[in-house]
């Protein structure tokens, strides 16, 4: 519920950026000699770039680029380091000089930890600055304070993890990142709320009741911080910062209390609204006399709410005393509402391409990060060669199933004419033309068949003359008695034998050349005539029972085939895009920004489980193959 008086944006608290002398990544030659066989003055051009990149992080524009600037400085930072052993990260030989943000101390330290964790100091502190900058009056301007705010605890939050020491700075010690994070934290809640008194968003009353509630708990814990060592410095430098947490502590609290009588009111519970309309007010007057450099804001909003809800408790009383009659309950015997965040720190990532840019030292790989990638392609394999493997099995069994119907033939019956064999085609080309010497072939063969027979009246008429000679001289040797026999005629009569066995031989492979020639004479007469002669007369397949577009078994059978078809495509698909997944997936440059053994098997996993995804895809189609062919 937006509120009913006016509400002014409350100011907000950033920090200062650390300031650093020059300085320059010459340093990092021995260490490329030593660890890479790589010789060190090549990297000329590299170390140029950190040392200007280092340049450009010192002096940033105030703007969102001069925090991405940093982000990428710090990214690159971080990959010197994945680039060589622990143990040396701390002996990089480079002076890194830096100021303290509160007391302007000075301090010089080798390595590189104490340079990442105070350009990730600045990287929030600008967000801060950023956030405190906009008016907050509309909602996209809210959007963006909430965003740098929550960009400043991400930041700070990678500082508390990795960075937060002792120091020889101090306000990078564990007690001073907890105070810039609740900071941080506090105000990105406190621009939810103060949106929604605002009215730019529709929040029920006992939800604006637990982000005030947290919102106080965040500032309660900053100002206790700030009144304790170390932080104690923050508050000698910014003296109105305790007070101003203090107010707004009691402010939000306040806030709470009152919206969470709003809601006690919606449930028809008026004593414990009166009650909690009490707290609100008492809250208020606890703030005391606004100090002058705190601003007319401040004082406004203290004023403008607390009158507001000394008429709301006077309004309520009354109409409890006229109307209601309900008990008014002790503050001690009521259940208030407990802080709920709708804010959180936004991660920082070094490795993020967003913030890495193009690394600059990418020539140099460390050895951990090659074998990680061969552990990587190994796990990839096996995958693809057990994938490869089940899908070559299931191929196997659906071309069996296919050829089991007779699939290729039934499916000319859809098709239209068959085509005309290869072999046969080739045979038409020889003959092709020739249909005229298929025609003379025919009449010499049958010419030869008239041959042979008057061949055979021949002989039979001369078998009959030696019969008739034979007979004649047997009457003559009965009438006038033997005489010597002629060797003339019996010469004649033997190769007359000789001719016959010779013809009946010869009458035979006639009988058969025929035979032969008449079988095959049709298809030499159809060879070489026209293709589309032999194409008309190939044989035509039918179904048994019936045309197949009048038939419900073609159309079980064709939505048989669709599915198969479809089955067979998406798989062939899948394993195309798998296999190109995978080869274009070369982690080998991104283990490179990951230190821990841990962090790489994390990295692998990811990606694998990307190739798993598909993979399952893979295997839900094979799994549904036996369904289909059922």
């Amino acid at each position: 519920m937006a509120a009913s008086w006016e509400c002014p944006s409350l100011p907000m608290l950033c920090f200062p950026m650390k300031e650093s002398s020059r300085a320059t990544f010459l340093g990092l030659k021995p260490l490329i000699s030593a660890h890479y066989e790589e010789n060190p003055e090549s990297f000329g051009e590299e170390i140029k770039q950190l040392d200007q990149l280092r340049e450009h992080a010192m002096h940033p524009s105030k703007d969102y680029n001069g925090c991405s600037v940093m982000r990428r400085y710090f990214a690159q930072l971080h990959l010197i380091r994945a680039r060589f052993p622990p143990e040396t990260v701390g002996q990089v030989p480079i002076d890194f000089a830096w100021k303290d943000a509160f007391t302007a101390a000075e301090y010089i330290q080798d390595g590189l930890q104490i340079e990442q964790a105070s350009i990730l100091y600045n990287v929030s502190a600008l967000h801060s600055q950023l956030g405190c900058r906009g008016r907050r009056d509309t909602e996209q301007e809210m959007k963006e304070a909430v965003t740098h705010f929550q960009c400043a605890a991400g930041a700070f939050c990678y500082l508390d993890e990795h960075f937060a020491i002792n120091h020889a700075s101090k306000d990078l010690t564990p007690d001073f990142v907890t105070l810039y994070k609740n900071l941080m934290l506090g105000q990105a809640q406190e621009c939810l709320v103060e949106k929604s008194l605002k009215g730019l968003g529709r929040v029920k009353n006992l939800t604006i009741a637990k982000l005030a509630a947290r919102v106080a708990e965040y500032y309660l814990q900053v100002g206790r911080l700030l009144d304790t060592e170390p932080c104690i410095v923050v508050a000698k430098k910014y003296k109105e910062w305790p007070k101003l947490m203090k107010i707004k502590f009691l402010y939000f609290q306040a806030v709470s209390h009152f919206y969470q009588a709003a809601h006690a009111e919606e449930l028809g519970k008026y004593g414990e609204m009166i009650t909690f309309t009490h707290l609100a007010h008492q809250k208020l007057q606890s703030t005391g006399k606004i100090p002058k450099n705190m601003g007319e804001v401040v004082k406004d909003a203290i004023k403008n709410f607390g009158a507001h809800v000394t008429e709301k408790l006077q309004v309520a009383r009354r109409q409890n005393e006229q109307v209601y009659h309900d008990i008014v309950p002790a503050p001690d015997t009521l259940e208030f509402a407990q802080g709920a965040d709708l804010v959180k720190p936004v991660t920082f990532h070094p490795t993020d391409p967003k913030n890495l840019g193009t690394d600059i030292l990418a020539r140099l790989i460390p050895m951990r990060a090659h074998e990680a990638a061969s552990v990587f392609s190994e796990e990839k394999a096996k995958l693809l060669r057990s994938l490869t493997l089940s899908v070559e099995e299931k191929e196997e069994e659906v071309e069996q199933f296919m050829r089991s119907l007779n699939v290729e033939e039934i499916e000319q019956l859809h098709e239209g004419p068959p085509e005309v064999p290869d072999d046969v085609q080739q045979q038409h080309q020889l003959l092709q033309g020739k249909a005229e010497d298929v025609r003379k072939l025919h009449s010499s063969i049958q010419e030869l068949m008239s041959l042979s027979t008057r061949v055979s009246e021949d002989l039979s008429a001369i078998a009959e003359l030696q019969r008739a000679e034979e007979e004649e001289e047997k009457q003559f040797q009965a009438k006038f008695g033997s005489r010597p026999a002629s060797q003339i005629v019996a010469n004649l009569w033997k190769e007359q034998e000789n001719y016959r066995g010779y013809h009946t031989q010869a009458s035979k492979s006639n009988s058969e050349l025929k035979a032969m020639f008449d079988q095959h004479f049709p298809n030499l007469v159809l060879l070489s005539g026209p293709l589309s002669s032999i194409h008309s007369s190939l044989p035509k397949m039918t179904l048994m029972d019936g045309p197949p577009e009048n038939s419900a078994d073609s159309n079980r059978w064709k939505e048989l085939m669709g599915k198969v078809k479809k089955m067979r495509q998406q798989r062939a698909m899948l394993m195309g895009q798998l296999r190109d997944q995978m080869n274009s997936d070369d982690i080998t440059k991104t283990l490179v920004g990951h230190l821990g053994g841990a962090e790489q098997e994390s990295i692998i996993e990811d990606h694998m489980k990307r190739h798993r995804e598909i993979a399952d895809i893979i295997r839900t189609n094979l799994s549904a193959q036996e369904r289909i062919l059922v």
